[in-house]
């Protein structure tokens, strides 16, 4: 992907994200007017969808802020929130057709309820992680992350 050659020569972030954008928006407009058969799980391509998340995610922060904070720090360099909260809308963009299409894909519920721990909205979160270990009681990474969101609750 164009995305990742970008990141790698250490271009700007929107420089990066342009592309990605780009491979996401027409990603998710083939999917617009199929119906769910077996043209649309080929359309789907999971792994690619799962590549693109993995990529926003590397222009997230590595937890979320404080809630009520308007700034974060990442990288010794102060953003403000929608920055953020704008790639992980994306990521749930991308996620909500996976998951409706497949709803026992686990990696597919832990990125939902990662990316909502990420923007705060706990209920939702947990809820998703829940879901994640129905699938698979014992996926050590939905535990880890059930726990990080029940101690921000705390």
């Amino acid at each position: 992907m164009i995305s990742v050659l970008r990141r790698k020569q250490g271009l700007s972030t929107s420089q990066i994200l342009t592309p990605l954008n780009d491979a996401m928006e027409l990603q998710l407009h083939k999917l617009r007017n199929v119906s769910l058969s077996l043209e649309y799980y080929e359309l789907l391509d999971p792994d690619f969808l799962l590549q693109l998340i993995s990529e926003y995610l590397i222009h997230a922060p590595p937890e979320p802020s404080n809630i009520g904070n308007t700034f974060r720090i990442f990288n010794d360099m102060a953003y403000i929130n929608d920055q953020y909260d704008s790639v992980l809308m994306r990521c749930l963009r991308i996620l909500e057709p996976l998951t409706l299409s497949a709803p026992g894909f686990q990696k597919g519920i832990y990125l939902t309820a990662y990316v909502h721990y990420m923007l705060r909205n706990t209920t939702i979160a947990i809820s998703n992680v829940k879901k994640c270990l129905e699938v698979n009681p014992s996926f050590l990474d939905g535990y880890i992350l059930l726990a990080k969101i029940e101690d921000r609750v705390e």
